[in-house]
């Protein structure tokens, strides 16, 4: 099996996935704008070839770089970024060298959530509604909303720990049930 990795160093932990389908016995092609010798070596261990390209963005270069890959190494199987950045580039690579896949005719599908959505409900997966609201790191925000309920920002922190879990000091408005039992809570047990 022949598959491409677009940028296989970007972000660094993504290297685990081209070194894992190496030990499965996959041949692992790279394709990416970095200089070989800045990869890491677990990386270019892991990769069975890897062709530099000047620039990503140029559809060209891309498709001679496959063109090489196929020469060399025979039928492509797959092509992966796991980068959304990509997902259009992948798609038509898919495409043009009728791999398995995400075809380019289907990224519609994908790149609208909408589209998405309708695709999951047609399977029986719930999706979330659509509350239109905004997001918020703002703990300001929060005391605002609720009337000055939460006085500290420790406060916040640890309500909302024992609330919803672990947030990372990211209160989404999508979970605002979720914040309103938050505030529920401090209010009973104040």
């Amino acid at each position: 099996m022949n598959f491409v990795h677009l940028s296989p160093h970007f972000p660094p932990n993504y290297s685990r996935f081209c070194i894992g389908l190496r030990e499965e016995g996959v041949n692992v092609l790279g394709l990416a704008d970095a200089p070989h010798e800045s990869l890491r070596q677990d990386l270019r261990g892991a990769l069975t070839e890897y062709y530099r390209v000047d620039d990503m963005n140029s559809y060209d270069a891309l498709v001679r770089a496959l063109g090489h890959f196929t020469h060399r190494h025979g039928k492509l199987d797959g092509i992966d970024s796991h980068s959304e950045h990509w997902l259009e580039t992948e798609a038509r690579l898919r495409t043009d060298f009728n791999m398995d896949g995400l075809r380019h005719d289907r990224m519609g599908i994908v790149k609208r959530k909408s589209s998405m959505k309708e695709i999951y409900r047609t399977a029986g997966v719930r999706v979330g509604r659509k509350r239109g609201k905004r997001y918020t790191r703002d703990p300001g925000e929060i005391l605002a909303a609720f009337g000055g309920l939460i006085v500290h920002h420790e406060e916040i922190d640890s309500i909302f720990r024992a609330a919803i879990g672990d947030y990372g000091y990211l209160v989404r408005s999508k979970d605002l049930d979720e914040v309103r039992a938050a505030a529920r809570y401090i209010q009973e047990t104040a």
